[in-house]
């Protein structure tokens, strides 16, 4: 099994996030913001740089994350995001690219024309199952995989799903074969907020049997009220220990 974490999670630094990585020996890595920005809102040529520093330090990009079908972007704002997150994708040799599903009145339509543009670019969209999209309703989002799309996978978010009161292991099940990337963390409902991996309410082993897809820590621990950002790598490193284990 392949794993790999949000980058900022960790550090949104990109010269302190490569040497906590190497610390653990982790040589993956998602990429959501660098610095607090979205990376499109980041100079191309500072993705040229940070690319070459993370490729240089042996670390690979297994997915590219946007913010495309979950903020409500203009719909012809968002067809120019696409392109930009392609060219980003080619710049950190990465396959993967995260959308969410509210991405126009038609999305079908949408996913349509998305498709055939990454299909040129070598490239897969992997819909997140968010909360207070239509991705969040997993019937839907099985339609939606049911028009065969060359191009266009899931990811599999399963605590959006439990904090949501949705079957997270019937939406496993419905989803698994367009599952291609999974993101975990945990929650307790009795602390109301979330915690450590396998301390919590999810049962994260049901996810983790799968072992021919990237699974991607995504703790959230940073979002309790009790959290100290100067905790995120403590708490990474606690938890990459955690599913290293389990995985043994």
């Amino acid at each position: 099994m392949r794993y790999s974490v949000v980058n900022d999670e960790v550090d949104s630094n990109i010269d302190n996030l490569i040497n906590i990585l190497k610390n653990v020996f982790l040589n993956n890595v998602e990429l959501r913001k660098i610095d607090n920005n979205y990376l499109f809102q980041v100079e191309e040529y500072k993705l040229k740089h940070y690319y070459e520093l993370l490729h240089k330090n042996k670390i690979k990009v297994t997915l590219i994350d946007s913010p495309i079908g979950k903020h409500k972007f203009d719909y012809d704002e968002e067809f120019k995001l696409i392109i930009k997150y392609i060219k980003i994708c080619k710049i950190f040799n990465c396959k993967y690219l995260r959308i969410f599903s509210d991405v126009g009145e038609c999305i079908e339509e949408v996913l349509n024309k998305y498709n055939q543009i990454v299909k040129e670019n070598d490239i897969t969209l992997l819909i997140e199952n968010e909360i207070n999209t239509f991705g969040n309703d997993y019937k839907y989002l099985k339609k939606l995989m049911m028009n065969n799309y060359s191009n266009i996978g899931i990811l599999f978010d399963i605590e959006n799903y439990y904090s949501d009161f949705i079957d997270y292991k019937r939406a496993y099940v419905e989803l698994k074969p367009y599952i291609k990337y999974i993101h975990i963390r945990d929650y307790s409902k009795d602390k109301m907020k979330y915690v450590n991996l396998f301390d919590g309410d999810i049962d994260l082993k049901y996810v983790l049997d799968n072992k021919d897809v990237i699974v991607s820590l995504e703790t959230h621990l940073a979002l309790n009220n009790d959290s100290n950002i100067n905790d995120n790598e403590k708490n990474f490193i606690n938890n990459i220990r955690r599913i290293r284990e389990y995985d043994i």
